[in-house]
C-alpha cells in the first residue's frame, strides 16, 4: 500500500522553501493553536549557544526564557496515553515548537524528554516537520547557523533564483 504519493523534486523543494518562508507569519502559526507572547517576533532566531545545551531541563529553561512556557504547557496537557499501552504503544503529545539546528549534536536526544519539542538538523528538514497532519505552520525556532545553512540551500539551487527573479 503506497501512503505517499510521489512528487516531483522541483515541486517538493519549492513546498519546502514557501513553509520555511511562512513559519515567519503569525497569523498561520496563531491558526494552528500556538500560544504565543506578545514580544516575540517571527521567525525565531536564536544563538549557537542551543546547540551545546546537554541537559533537558537546561533546554526547558532556555524556552521558557524566551517566552515559550505557555505553548510548552499547551503542548503538555494535550498528553494522553494512546489505546494498546500493553501493546508498546506509548502516549501522544501535542506539538509544540520545531528547533531546526545545524547539525546533529546532543540536542538532539533532547527533544525525547519534552512533551511536543522536536529538534531536527537542517539536512533533514522536510515538509512534513513543518506542517505535522497538514495543518497550518508549526511554530519553529532556528539557531543562526541554520539560518546560514538554509542560505547555502538556495545558493546550490540556482533554478529557485531564477524563478525568484
Amino acid at each position: 500500500k503506497r501512503i505517499y504519493k510521489k512528487i516531483n523534486k522541483k515541486e517538493k523543494r519549492l513546498a519546502l522553501c514557501s513553509a520555511i518562508a511562512a513559519t515567519s507569519r503569525r497569523d498561520l502559526v496563531k491558526r494552528r493553536g500556538h500560544k504565543l507572547e506578545d514580544k516575540l517576533e517571527l521567525p525565531l532566531i536564536v544563538s549557537n549557544n542551543i546547540e551545546s545545551i546537554d541537559k533537558a531541563n537546561d533546554l526547558n529553561n532556555a524556552l521558557i526564557k524566551l517566552g515559550m512556557e505557555s505553548d510548552l504547557e499547551r503542548a503538555r496537557s494535550k498528553s494522553r496515553t494512546v489505546r494498546g499501552t500493553s501493546r508498546r504503544h506509548g502516549r501522544s503529545s501535542g506539538v509544540s515548537v520545531l528547533l531546526v539546528v545545524s547539525r546533529n549534536s546532543n540536542i538532539m536526544k533532547l527533544s525525547r524528554s519534552l512533551a511536543g519539542v522536536d529538534v531536527k538538523a537542517v539536512d533533514n528538514l522536510n515538509i512534513m516537520d513543518l506542517l505535522p497532519g497538514s495543518k497550518p505552520i508549526r511554530l519553529t525556532m532556528y539557531s543562526q547557523n541554520a539560518v546560514d545553512a538554509l542560505g547555502k540551500f538556495n545558493e546550490s539551487r540556482p533554478e529557485l533564483e531564477k524563478k525568484a527573479e
